[in-house]
């Protein structure tokens, strides 16, 4: 088409004809123009619709990992439940000073550690570079909320819990408590592994142990603030969890 105009322009120039010249020499820009325009577009085109795909596939890792910390807590708040409810029935065994039947188990129970795996690969792709990549500006700040906000406030105050059961509870348990030979207990669903079981040396003296009672009366205040952190992140969890599916859902019907 342009060797065309060209042809065309010379014979014009040839002939003398100026006006007609212009207008083809006109035509031959514009068509240039309009080429290059399309080619614009239709590398504006790729290039969106690559990066829709990479979207979708960064959305699905988040998802799966949302998912995957989602499970997590939801074990986690069945191990805290345990935790509260053996905790409780400690207490009231030492005030009363009557020891209930399990209070073995429940003591032992206390002693429990979880150790909360946060899932994040598709968080530290947001954070390499990719955050640009989620168009929907909502979706995007509540999945930095919940990562930056409410997992690392549940992981901050798991690790408060560990450090309080290594350097408070288990020391003064090591004084007043042994272990149960050949004894150890797994609640199904929630222990990956099996653990000891501890009696206490002498029941009565433990029950005149304000040190040991105090301590297990802070331990349950912060299992109280534990579990309003954990129903907080499964709240968020499950609302990011929506919010991701819709996107997504919107996404594959482009």
């Amino acid at each position: 088409m342009i060797k065309f105009f060209r042809k065309t322009r010379q014979q014009l120039m040839a002939a003398n004809q100026t006006s007609k010249y212009l207008k083809y020499a006109i035509g031959e820009i514009l068509l240039v123009v309009v080429g290059i325009l399309l080619a614009l577009y239709i590398n504006n085109w790729n290039t969106h619709r690559a990066e829709r795909k990479q979207e979708v596939k960064l959305l699905e890792q988040i998802k799966a990992d949302v998912q995957a910390n989602q499970n997590e807590i939801q074990r986690l708040k069945k191990v805290v439940g345990s935790i509260q409810e053996a905790s409780d029935n400690v207490i009231e065994s030492l005030e009363r000073k009557e020891k209930f039947p399990y209070f073995n188990i429940s003591a032992s129970v206390l002693h429990r550690k979880y150790y909360l795996k946060n899932s994040s690969s598709g968080y530290t792709m947001l954070n390499n570079g990719l955050i640009t990549l989620i168009q929907n500006t909502d979706l995007r700040n509540d999945i930095i909320q919940l990562y930056e906000s409410t997992y690392l406030d549940l992981i901050t105050r798991e690790q408060w819990m560990l450090d309080y059961l290594d350097q408070s509870l288990n020391p003064q348990s090591n004084r007043l408590f042994k272990i149960q030979e050949n004894m150890e207990i797994n609640i199904p669903d929630m222990d990956e592994t099996s653990f000891d079981v501890f009696a206490p040396i002498n029941f009565g003296l433990l029950s005149e142990n304000i040190e040991y009672i105090n301590t297990l009366k802070a331990m349950r205040k912060m299992n109280a603030l534990r579990m309003i952190a954990i129903e907080s992140a499964e709240l968020k969890s499950t609302e990011v969890l929506k919010a991701l599916e819709l996107n997504l859902q919107q996404l594959h019907k482009r």
